[in-house]
């Protein structure tokens, strides 16, 4: 019985060896579809299969190829390395490519910038539609041909890290839709301007911690952009190279001419101006911005009550038609850093009434009439005094979600300085429009229940109340949350509260 069942056994792999090779009878033009989406090193491998595929990788229109030296082999690893890849390019067949990559890590000083430069004229030379080239500081050297500004068949263009970026006067990307630039150091911030000028079809850029020592004026003119990415490097990410930015004050300022933006994000310190054209097509936008320090806040000393706080007005009147918005934690510190005077102490019994009487004056928010939908951080500093103006801000909202919850508790923080006050006013979202309340990472503190008890107490349209406890409370603490909700007079008849 044994005997039989190994025979067929032995039968059926006889039959499988000898079953036709299904793949290598496909078409040329979907083997080379099937080698693109590979690595281009396990592409190359392949050419040891059979004759017929000996030549097959040459023909492949996506070339992906990573250095990383993680086992410290030096210069002997990236000498086979180089020698490889221009052995790529060399036996390429001259087709167009659609997609070049190149990414390089734990070089050394043997790896030399003119390689690169040398691999990025190969690519436009071939009518390059994507290229992405990401190399350390190490390369940081002039190493893009000007011809890359050239490339008419340019769609896609993506470089990092950490290098020096000179423009050349012609810049003329004419099917360019992607820009993403990632540490890229500038001359000035008119190279920036000329090389977005110079992609009239721009849709998407993204400028991740890029400056330059002359870089005063971020200026971005792109009719057809649609998604925005800056990022500047904020305080606790510098690095000793970051200095190449020099962008650490609020000595830069920012403008947009973007009419078609969609989405928006921002990082970074507070700029010393924003000129932002109404965005009248924006529908999501997200910031994340911070003072410096307490020397960058503008006093009565050096601002009167018109100009105080008017750059981070001009920021949020930017994007006043936004649908959907997220304000970190930070943020909305910084917002209500900017509502009062620090130079003047007010009496300690006069503190929440100061404070709110110095944001109605200094800090004036524009009206959110789009605004739907709202996420709001928080840290340890945030008292959310700023909260009924936001509210008051967004009278058409729906759906409000305080995402990293209503309390931040970390080393610095005093858990009892503050409490929070309700407006004298209810925000007319509350009368008319909110329907969805979602609080995260709620830890059952009386402040808390203060600020949940009081939109569910005057919610009017308000569908589902959903509070979200952090794991660490006993099912003890949640029940009780759960009761003193379920006890709340509610604004709306129909409210759904859930406790989890």
């Amino acid at each position: 019985m044994g005997s039989t069942s190994k025979s067929r056994k032995l039968s059926e792999e006889m039959k499988l060896n000898e079953a036709e090779d299904r793949i290598s009878n496909l078409p040329k033009d979907i083997m080379v579809c099937i080698l693109s989406l590979l690595p281009t090193k396990y592409a190359v491998a392949t050419s040891i299969l059979s004759t017929k595929w000996k030549r097959m990788w040459t023909s492949i229109t996506d070339l992906d190829i990573e250095f990383l030296d993680s086992k410290g082999h030096g210069s002997r690893c990236e000498k086979n390395f180089i020698k490889f890849f221009h052995h790529v390019l060399l036996s390429l067949d001259g087709s167009n490519l659609d997609g070049f990559r190149v990414s390089c890590k734990g070089v050394s000083p043997y790896f030399k910038a003119s390689h690169v430069k040398s691999w990025v004229m190969t690519a436009v030379s071939c009518n390059v539609r994507q290229l992405g080239i990401y190399i350390p500081p190490l390369l940081a050297s002039r190493w893009l041909p000007d011809d890359l500004f050239t490339c008419q068949t340019l769609v896609v263009l993506k470089l990092g890290y950490c290098f020096f970026l000179p423009v050349p006067s012609l810049v003329r990307l004419q099917n360019l839709k992607t820009l993403l630039l990632h540490s890229a150091v500038f001359r000035d911030g008119d190279s920036a301007y000329r090389l977005i000028s110079g992609c009239p079809v721009l849709e998407d850029l993204s400028l991740i911690k890029c400056g330059g020592r002359g870089f005063r004026l971020l200026k971005i003119s792109a009719p057809l952009l649609k998604r925005l990415v800056i990022s500047y490097p904020l305080p606790e990410c510098y690095r000793p190279h970051d200095v190449l930015y020099d962008v650490s004050s609020d000595e830069y300022k920012i403008e947009l001419i973007t009419p078609s933006l969609v989405s928006f994000k921002y990082s970074g310190l507070v700029a010393e101006g924003y000129g932002i054209d109404t965005l009248s097509s924006l529908v999501k936008a997200r910031l994340h911005f911070e003072l410096c320090g307490e020397d960058t806040l503008m006093t009565s000393e050096t601002q009167d009550a018109d100009t105080f706080g008017t750059p981070i007005t001009k920021l949020l009147q930017g994007i006043s038609n936004v649908q959907t918005l997220r304000i970190s934690g930070n943020s909305i510190e910084t917002l209500e850093l900017y509502s009062y005077d620090i130079m003047e102490e007010p009496d300690e019994d006069d503190f929440e009434l100061c404070f709110e009487f110095e944001m109605h004056q200094f800090l004036k928010l524009p009206t959110f009439r789009n605004l739907t939908w709202l996420e709001l951080g928080v840290n340890s500093r945030v008292r959310w005094v700023l909260l009924p103006y936001l509210l008051e801000s967004s009278p058409n909202l729906t759906s409000l979600v305080f995402v990293e919850g209503l309390l931040h508790y970390d080393r610095y923080s005093d858990p009892d300085n503050w409490d929070w006050h309700p407006p004298e006013n209810v925000p007319a979202c509350l009368l008319f429009s909110l329907e969805i309340l979602d609080v995260r990472k709620f830890q059952g503190q009386q402040r808390e229940l203060k600020i949940v008890k009081y939109l569910l107490s005057n919610a009017k349209s308000l569908k589902t109340l959903s509070v979200r406890c952090e794991k660490r409370k006993m099912k003890r603490e949640m029940l009780e949350v759960r009761r003193e909700l379920m006890e709340t007079p509610r604004g709306s008849r129909i409210c759904e509260v859930v406790v989890s």
